[in-house]
C-alpha cells in the first residue's frame, strides 16, 4: 500500500467524485442532497485533499483500465475530536472485490495505530448485511473496556421550515459550558453513556480549540459547543453541537447535533421540556451560520424527536462504534481478516459449485 502511495498521484476532486458517482455511493438521493450545497461541499473536499494527515487521511488503491491507472478501492477518515478519528467512505468500484477493500482497513488501521490515535469511531448502517458483519463483529468480539456500540436515528431538517414548541408553558434553562467546562459534561455523560464512547469525545477539551487549529492551518474548521440543562445548579440534561466545514461526510454527520441526553428518571412532562429545551438551544447555535440541521438522536428520544419533525417516524439509523486503539488495534484487525477469508472462501466454493 505504500508503494502504491508514493507511485500514485494525488487525486483530485473530479477524479475522487466521478469514482464516487460511477461506484454507486453516490445514488440519486445522496447527490440531490450535496448538489444542494455543491459549493461549500467542493470547497471542502478540495481543502481536505490538499491538507496533510494532522486532519485528513486518504487512502486510495489504483488499478489498470484502458490501459490507464484508475481507482479501485477508497477509504478516508477525519480527525472527529483529539487522538479520535472517524473512518468513512469505504468505497469499491468492483462489487464482490475484498481484497482491495481489506487492503484499505489494514492499511487506514495501521496509519492511525502508528500515529498514535487512541480511537478509532465508525458510523455504519445496522440493516446493511456487509457494514454490520464487518463491523459488527469487532463489537462481540473485544470486551467492553475496548470497544462501544450504541444505536442513533438520524434526520437532517431545513431550520427554515422548523417550527420546535416554544417551551413558554414549561422553562428550562439552558446554557453553553465556556472551554474550561468541560468537567461538567463529563459529570453529566459518565451517567449515560458507555466508558469508551465517553473517553472518545476528549471532552476535557470540550471546544475543540487545538483541533480546530490544526484545520484552519488549511482552510478548514472543526469546532463544537457544549449545552447543558439545568435544574437549580443541577445538569439534568446535555447535548453536543458541532461547527465544521460542510460535507467532510456525505451525511454531513461533520456537523451533527448529538448526543442530546437526559438525565433518567425524569417524569414524561419534565423529560420532554428539557430535551426540547436543549433541541431549541441547538438550532439557535446551528441557525447563526446554517440553515440546516443535522441529528444524530438516540432511539429512545424518538418520541419526542419524531414529534418534533427532527427525526422521520422511521428514521435512517447509525451504529456507532468505537474501537479503543492501543488495546483493540490487534483484535480489530483480526476481525477484518477473519470477516473478508469468511467472504473469500464462500465465493471460491460458489465457483467450485459453478463447475
Amino acid at each position: 500500500m505504500a508503494l502504491v502511495e508514493k507511485l500514485a498521484p494525488p487525486v483530485s476532486f473530479e477524479e475522487l467524485f466521478a469514482f464516487y458517482r460511477e461506484s454507486g455511493f453516490l445514488y440519486p438521493g445522496k447527490l440531490a442532497g450535496l448538489d444542494d450545497r455543491r459549493d461549500v461541499v467542493e470547497r471542502t473536499w478540495r481543502q481536505l485533499l490538499a491538507a496533510d494527515h494532522s486532519v485528513f487521511r486518504f487512502i486510495s488503491r489504483l488499478g489498470l483500465a484502458e490501459g490507464r491507472p484508475r481507482l479501485i478501492n477508497t477509504i478516508c477518515a477525519f480527525a472527529y475530536a483529539p487522538g479520535t478519528w472517524q473512518a468513512q467512505h469505504l468505497v469499491s468500484l468492483r462489487r464482490g472485490e475484498y481484497t482491495g477493500t481489506l487492503a484499505l482497513l489494514m492499511a487506514l488501521s495501521d496509519w492511525a495505530h502508528d500515529a498514535g490515535v487512541e480511537f478509532a469511531r465508525f458510523l455504519f448502517r445496522p440493516n446493511n448485511p456487509g457494514t454490520n458483519g464487518l463491523f459488527g463483529g469487532i463489537a462481540q468480539r473485544l470486551s467492553t473496556d475496548l470497544v462501544s456500540r450504541s444505536l442513533v436515528d438520524y434526520g437532517l431538517t431545513d431550520l427554515r421550515a422548523l417550527e420546535l414548541p416554544d417551551g413558554r408553558e414549561s422553562p428550562v434553562a439552558v446554557r453553553a459550558l465556556e472551554a474550561d467546562e468541560g468537567g461538567a459534561a463529563v459529570a453529566f455523560y459518565e451517567r449515560v453513556l458507555d466508558p469508551v464512547e465517553l473517553d472518545s469525545l476528549c471532552l476535557t477539551q470540550l471546544g475543540l480549540g487545538e483541533l480546530d487549529c490544526a484545520y484552519r492551518i488549511h482552510g478548514l474548521t472543526r469546532r463544537r459547543t457544549g449545552l447543558v440543562a439545568l435544574e437549580g445548579s443541577d445538569v439534568v440534561g446535555a447535548c453536543i453541537v458541532n461547527h465544521s466545514s460542510d460535507g467532510m461526510n456525505f451525511s454531513f454527520l461533520e456537523n451533527a447535533i448529538e448526543y442530546l441526553r437526559v438525565l433518567p428518571g425524569q417524569p414524561p412532562m419534565t423529560r420532554r421540556a428539557i430535551w426540547l429545551s436543549l433541541a431549541r438551544a441547538a438550532v439557535a447555535l446551528v441557525a447563526r451560520t446554517r440553515d440546516y440541521a443535522v441529528w444524530l438522536t438516540h432511539p429512545g428520544d424518538r418520541d419526542l424527536a419524531a414529534a418534533a419533525g427532527l427525526v422521520p417516524a422511521d428514521p435512517k439509523q447509525y451504529s456507532v462504534l468505537t474501537v479503543a486503539m492501543h488495546d483493540g488495534y490487534v483484535g480489530m484487525t483480526d476481525c477484518f481478516a477473519e470477516y473478508y477469508r469468511m467472504l473469500l472462501g464462500a465465493h471460491a466454493a460458489t465457483l467450485r459449485q459453478a463447475r
